[in-house]
């Protein structure tokens, strides 16, 4: 699954985490810190695969 988003601002931002919610709990899907462009209007991709045996996020 590819996530995909576009930022308005970014100051003093370090970075971006993203979370889903898996079995109704929210879960950190990423591993380490999306870091931030520090741009206006940056845009940004993040791919998630389902670890084999897992169900996929239903909201993120």
């Amino acid at each position: 699954m590819l996530l995909k988003w576009r930022t308005a601002s970014e100051a003093e931002l370090l970075g971006y985490n993203v979370y889903g919610q898996v079995q109704g709990k929210r879960v950190k899907l990423n591993r380490k810190l999306i870091a931030a462009k520090g741009t206006i209007g940056a845009s940004y991709a993040f791919r998630y695969r389902a670890p084999r045996g897992q169900k996929a996020p239903t909201r993120f």
